[in-house]
């Protein structure tokens, strides 16, 4: 196959990564990320090889005819949308690629993959009892790659649609309260919680912010005097790095946790990191200490189920709907892009009020 079927090649600058750009006959756009960092040297180099690169791509994205074995291509299939979600989303799919699709999927010729190819790598998927969210995710790593391969006429069928997601080895709850603290359990956690932890956890009750962001969490984030918390980025193996959405956002401190937040700034360990690990300063390499130091004793103490850290948020979510909150404010403090994913962590009908503050302030009382 020679270079005339690619018409031009261009690289361009997105989300932080050099991508490229061309055309082929019929004016049939094609995309994909090189996976190298945006910069002035690298974006040099790939500009002078795009459209080797690009033929390259063009000729291993050919129907099974070329014998294309599905580990050859799927990276790149997965990277072509990576614009679209936070770096860290991103290295969570390339991850289960490696991990689980490429073992079972990796050596098998694209044209070649059937419904019963992808049934059996979901029974394993399944088997090593994943939960039903986690699954998901596996499965639409997946989906991501076959969608490419349909949608640039690699296969002419998606053998994936053709696969049920569900699956009975699910076990399903019978309803959402283990997910939730109630109004009673956290007013108990908060009057027994001492030192630090216990505004690390009036922070996630009262703000709901996932656990990684409370752990990012600075000080310069936070405005005492228009009582506002800018929720800029989260942390994962002790890094820096953006929101889930990529999303910055700020919500407002109610009363309660603006008082707690001046005092343990008068104590504070570091002048950048609000909750930092007390040995090296810098944030925490996750939650799982956390749960196993400080969460998990205190509810034994207290004699309450344990739920896990990130239930602070749902539990936030629900209070925020019993002061009758409306959805959208509700929406707006967790960050969803959708509201619909705003009302499924939430368990009572809402109406509007215009009482935002006085809502904050009661919501645990």
């Amino acid at each position: 196959m020679d270079s005339k079927h690619i018409k031009s090649a261009t690289a361009y600058e997105w989300n932080k990564k050099v991508y490229i750009s061309y055309y082929i006959e019929a004016n049939k756009r094609r995309r994909f990320s090189t996976g190298l960092k945006f910069n002035a040297k690298n974006f040099s180099v790939i500009e002078r090889q795009a459209t080797v690169l690009a033929q390259k791509h063009y000729e291993a994205s050919l129907p099974s005819d070329s014998k294309t074995l599905f580990k050859d291509i799927a990276l790149d299939a997965l990277r072509s949308t990576s614009g679209n979600r936070s770096q860290e989303v991103q290295d969570d799919y390339e991850g289960l690629l490696e991990r689980s699709i490429l073992p079972e999927l990796g050596h098998l010729e694209v044209g070649q993959i059937r419904p019963m190819h992808i049934e059996k790598w979901k029974e394993k998927v399944i088997a090593t009892h994943l939960s039903k969210s986690r699954f998901h995710k596996y499965w639409s790593t997946l989906h991501l790659i076959t969608s490419y391969f349909y949608t640039n006429e690699i296969i002419e069928k998606n053998p994936q649609s053709l696969v049920s997601r569900s699956s009975k080895n699910f076990k399903v709850s019978p309803d959402n309260s283990a997910r939730y603290y109630s109004v009673e359990e956290v007013t108990r956690i908060l009057e027994h919680a001492t030192g630090w932890f216990r505004v690390y956890l009036m922070t996630m009750f009262y703000s709901l912010m996932r656990t990684s962001e409370g752990l990012a969490l600075q000080w310069k984030y936070i405005d005492f005097e228009t009582r506002k918390l800018t929720i800029a980025h989260s942390v994962k193996k002790c890094k820096l790095k953006d929101t889930k959405t990529s999303k910055i956002r700020t919500v407002d401190i109610p009363d309660v946790l603006h008082e707690a937040l001046l005092e343990h700034y008068e104590t504070r360990l570091s002048d950048i990191f609000v909750f930092p690990s007390y040995k090296t300063l810098q944030p925490y390499h996750g939650s799982a200490s956390l749960i196993k130091n400080h969460l998990k004793p205190l509810l034994k103490k207290l004699n309450i189920e344990y739920k896990t850290l990130y239930s602070t948020r749902h539990s936030g979510a629900s209070a925020l709907a019993n002061a009758n909150v409306s959805l959208v404010f509700i929406q707006k403090m967790l960050g969803h892009s959708r509201i619909s994913t705003t009302d499924a962590y939430i368990r009572n009908s809402l109406i509007d009020s215009s009482e935002m503050s006085a809502s904050l302030n009661a919501m645990y009382q």
